[in-house]
């Protein structure tokens, strides 16, 4: 392996790193950061799906919900935290105790 030629300006020292690693990720067959974001920016860009967010407090629960909609269609794509998260969230705010009903 041959030593790293100097850089002029810093900024050419952080291209030369990054194209290091950009070609080290290419030989592990793992893709960059900039690809996964250029793949991101692309499949967005190439998405008819417009979504909306919705936020919503469960009251039982006492948690905050934030749900990604179809925009057109009204369904709900994604839940954060999903139903069975806040069953666990619910259970645990109705005992008020944790997990088990038993007291060792």
């Amino acid at each position: 392996m041959q030593p790293p030629l100097p850089a002029d300006t810093p900024q050419q020292a952080r291209d030369a790193q990054a194209a290091g690693q950009a070609a080290q990720a290419q030989l592990r067959g793992k893709p960059t950061a900039g690809e996964l974001q250029q793949q991101i920016e692309k499949a967005l860009a190439d998405s008819r799906v417009q979504t909306n967010l919705r936020f919503r407090v469960d009251e039982e629960a006492r948690r905050i919900v934030v749900s990604v909609v179809d925009a057109d269609t009204g369904e709900t794509i994604l839940q954060i935290p999903d139903e069975a998260a806040l069953a666990v969230a619910r259970r645990l705010a109705a005992t008020g105790s944790g997990l088990l009903d038993q007291e060792a």
